[in-house]
C-alpha cells in the first residue's frame, strides 16, 4: 500500500481551512467593515477574490501534491 498522510498533515486541508475562516469571518463581520466604509458591493467583490484565490490555490497545492491522505472515517 501507498504512504498515507494524515489530514492535519495536508497543506491543501489547512489552506482550505484558513480560506473558510476568512469568507466567514469577512461575512459575519459585515457591519464592522460597513461601519470601517467598505460598502457592501466592496464586501461582495472582496469575497469574490477570495473564492478566486482559493481556486488558485488549491489548484497549485494539487499539483504539488504527491501523497494521498488517510481516510478519517475507515471502511470495516
Amino acid at each position: 500500500m501507498d504512504e498515507v498522510k494524515s489530514i492535519l498533515k495536508s497543506k491543501t486541508f489547512w489552506f482550505n481551512l484558513a480560506a473558510a475562516f476568512v469568507g466567514i469571518s469577512a461575512k459575519v463581520g459585515a457591519d464592522q467593515l460597513t461601519s470601517l466604509g467598505i460598502t457592501g458591493v466592496a464586501q461582495k467583490w472582496a469575497l469574490v477574490v477570495l473564492g478566486g484565490l482559493t481556486t488558485i490555490g488549491n489548484i497549485y497545492l494539487r499539483t504539488i501534491t504527491n501523497t494521498p491522505i488517510a481516510p478519517i472515517i475507515k471502511k470495516p
